[in-house]
This record gives structure tokens, C-alpha cells and sequence, in this order.
């Protein structure tokens, strides 16, 4: 006799094109043996689009009460799922309404966070401000099951209530084609890939790249940042697209990766390390949160503090080509064997199912 199929709603914050919920739900659809699922963003591709403009407000609150309608029928319309799979919030502000008609309606909940949003940290590109924590705190304490994007995550959300919380790492895909070579004895290649809202941590190591370039050649090329924000250092920006992001990740020898020295960096799950990694560009990251499991100092990548840090490690990796070398050898295997989608998939999808099955 075939095993019963769990029906699971997965509903991300964002498309498909939206990172986080690529990485930490869209990638494992495929995967899934025992779960039937559909899926859902709550911004539509409207709306993702808006969400880093300025300005534009009549349109941004137009578009989210036309995104916010959308999802509420979706979910109405699939009330006879098992579970709903949470990719942060199923809305983004107001009453937690839904949330609770699901509970009524005996549907297991699981939020899925891979951000300290439990700690307020306004975001200046959107058009509306609140206390953002205090609900996330409820819905923490309300849900059968967290998945957190790190243990510290993990552990917090257990203190403030959770019922259950499990820490489940994003996968990451070796991306082809691999490389093997050492680099050419040009200019090091830096990377910054983010968002325009991340952007504003570059001048956390502004000065260290200024110090850097006048030093050695040292190209810097920025995928996804604030075309209104300058720097003091030669950089190139580049609006984001997927095409965008793997071409740079295919030529570039160093990722940057710096980050507040505050208690939201502890939320951050290494995300873009991993992607550094997993495309054969050597991570330099602040020393903080989980970018410290996840890099060992000299083996994978380098950990910064101070400028000094920073301007180091790019020096090393400069004047070393064969250190890059060693260093990306050693992430492929990392990434291979800690951060496999297929296996990622298949906690993720035993995790599930094991909150549907637990009273």
C-alpha cells in the first residue's frame, strides 16, 4: 500500500527571483517524496520589483493590497492542505487573523526564519514602519514547529516560546564549470553581491578597499547595490539578475561579505558565503554569528574584524594565487558534503512530516 501524501502549502515572502526564498524553499520542491505541494509568493513580480525603489508609494501600497488579496484567496482556496509552510510571515503586517483561523482549523503551522526578526531593524525602502518584533514574537510562540537558518536562531526562538525549533542549513550547488586553474597574475577580483537594502554594509569596509587598491590592483565589482550610494574606492555596479550573478561568480577570486557588529548580524545564516563557496570564490566575511562555523580562518576564507583584517587577507590572497587554489579545493568539498540539495531536501521534507505526525 502506497504511504499517504501530505498536502503542504509553501508560502515564500518572495518569487522565485527573491534569494531567500529560492535558497530556503523554491530549490526543494523537486525533491519532495511524500509531500504534495503548491506554492505561492506573497509579492507578486510587481511588487518585487517596486520593493527596492524609492519613492513610489501610491503604487507600493496599491501593489501590496493587490498581493495581499491574491494570497488570501490562495490560501481559502487550500484549506484542506495538512500543513502550512510559512516563509516568514504569511503577511507581512496587520492582525494575525489567518494565522489564527489555520490553528481553528487544526492546520499544523511552520515558520520557516532565516532572520533575527524577533529584534527590530527598520527597513528605510519600505513605506510603512512598526513594531515588527513583537509580532514575529507571537507568531514564534504561536507556530507548531521553527525551522531556523542557524543555531543561534534556533535557540532564541526555544527562549521566547517556540514549541518546537530545528536548525536545517541551505543547500548549495556546486556550480559548473568548476574551477581549477590558478588565477591569472592580473588584478584580484572582488565580488559584493546583495540588494540595495545590504548594500550600506559596504562602508562598514570602506576604507579597508580604498587602502587595499592603493596597495595592489584590486578590481571590486558590486551585483545587486544602491545605484544612489557612492564609494571612495573604483568599483563597477551591476543591477541584479540571475545571468549577472553567475557570470561575475564564474570570474571573481574573492567574495565580501562584512557585516554590523551587532545582535542581528547573529540572525544571519552565511548565505552568501555559501555561495561564494560553492562557486570557487574564496569568502572574506565578518567575524560574527555563523559566518564562524561556517569559515575556517586560512582554510576556507578569512574572517575580518578590524580593517587591518580586511586589507590583509586581500593581500595574501593577491600576492598568493595558489592559496586560492587550496582554499577553493577545500570549500567544493565542503559544499559537497554538508550542503547537498538533495539531502538538505530530504531533512527539510522528514522535519515536515514529523511535525504533522507529532501531538
Amino acid at each position: 500500500m502506497n504511504k499517504r501524501k501530505f498536502k503542504v502549502l509553501f508560502l515564500t515572502k518572495y518569487p522565485e527571483e527573491g534569494a531567500s526564498s529560492r535558497y530556503r524553499v523554491y530549490q526543494y520542491l523537486p525533491h519532495f517524496k511524500q509531500i504534495e505541494h503548491k506554492s505561492q509568493s506573497l509579492l507578486s513580480e510587481a511588487g518585487f520589483k517596486l520593493l527596492y525603489q524609492k519613492g513610489k508609494l501610491p503604487q507600493k501600497i496599491w501593489t501590496s493590497l493587490r498581493d495581499y488579496l491574491r494570497r488570501t484567496f490562495f490560501i481559502l482556496r487550500n484549506l484542506d492542505a495538512d500543513l502550512i509552510y510559512m516563509q516568514r510571515e504569511v503577511f507581512a503586517f496587520g492582525p494575525l487573523w489567518i494565522e489564527r483561523l489555520l490553528k481553528l482549523k487544526r492546520k499544523k503551522l511552520v515558520f520557516d526564519l532565516d532572520d533575527a526578526l524577533f529584534i527590530n531593524k527598520q527597513n528605510h525602502n519600505h513605506p510603512l514602519k512598526w513594531d515588527k518584533a513583537s509580532r514575529v514574537k507571537k507568531i514564534i510562540r504561536k507556530v507548531d514547529l521553527v525551522v531556523a537558518g542557524n543555531p543561534w536562531i534556533k535557540e532564541e526562538c526555544l527562549k521566547l516560546g517556540a514549541a518546537r525549533s530545528e536548525h536545517i542549513d541551505v543547500a548549495e550547488q556546486i556550480q559548473e564549470p568548476i574551477k581549477q586553474e590558478s588565477p591569472a597574475r592580473g588584478p584580484l577580483l572582488a565580488l559584493w553581491l546583495g540588494s540595495p537594502t545590504t548594500c550600506k554594509y559596504l562602508r562598514l569596509i570602506e576604507t579597508a578597499l580604498k587602502t587595499a587598491q592603493d596597495q595592489f590592483p584590486l578590481e571590486i565589482y558590486i551585483v545587486g547595490g544602491d545605484s544612489g550610494m557612492n564609494f571612495s574606492f573604483d568599483h563597477k555596479l551591476m543591477e541584479w539578475t540571475k545571468e549577472q550573478e553567475q557570470h561575475y561568480l564564474s570570474i571573481c577570486d574573492v567574495g565580501l561579505m562584512p557585516l554590523p557588529m551587532e545582535s542581528w548580524s547573529q540572525g544571519k545564516c552565511g548565505g552568501k558565503a555559501r555561495t561564494y563557496m560553492a562557486s570557487g570564490v574564496v569568502p572574506i566575511v565578518s567575524d560574527i554569528g555563523y559566518n564562524r562555523h561556517l569559515i575556517k580562518e586560512g582554510e576556507r576564507g578569512f574572517l575580518c574584524r578590524e580593517d587591518s583584517d580586511w586589507i590583509e587577507a586581500l593581500s595574501q590572497l593577491h600576492h598568493n594565487r595558489d592559496l586560492i587554489v587550496q582554499m577553493r579545493a577545500t570549500n567544493y568539498d565542503l559544499v559537497r558534503e554538508a550542503f547537498d540539495q538533495e539531502k538538505i531536501a530530504l531533512q527539510l521534507e522528514t522535519t515536515i512530516i514529523s511535525c504533522l505526525t507529532h501531538e
